[in-house]
C-alpha cells in the first residue's frame, strides 16, 4: 500500500482508463453485467473544500463552492456520483 501511496504522490500511479461512464456502470451491475471497475462516489464535501482555497464557512454558505468542490472530486478522482449536503453545521 505505501507503494502505490507514494507512485500517486509524486505521479507515477498508472491508473487504467475508465471504458464505460458512470451510466453505463450503474446500469451494468443493475443487470448483473460485467463493469469495468466498481463504481465510487467520493464523498468529502467540507473536507477537501480547503484542499483548493476554500474555507469550510464558505462551503457551508455558498451552493457555488460546493458544486466547485464536487467538481473538484469529480475531475481529480473520477467520482461516478455526486452529492450536496448541507449537514446540520452547515444549517447553523
Amino acid at each position: 500500500m505505501n507503494r502505490l501511496i507514494k507512485q500517486y504522490m509524486d505521479g507515477t500511479l498508472k491508473i487504467k482508463q475508465d471504458e464505460l461512464t458512470a451510466v453505463e456502470r450503474y446500469r451494468l451491475l443493475a443487470q448483473g453485467k460485467k463493469v469495468d471497475r466498481l463504481p465510487c462516489a467520493v464523498d468529502s464535501g467540507e473536507t477537501l473544500a480547503p484542499l483548493i482555497g476554500i474555507s469550510v464557512d464558505h462551503f457551508y454558505h455558498s451552493s457555488e463552492k460546493m458544486v466547485e468542490v464536487e467538481e473538484y472530486v469529480y475531475r481529480t478522482f473520477h467520482s461516478d456520483g455526486m452529492g450536496l449536503s448541507t449537514t446540520l453545521r452547515g444549517m447553523a
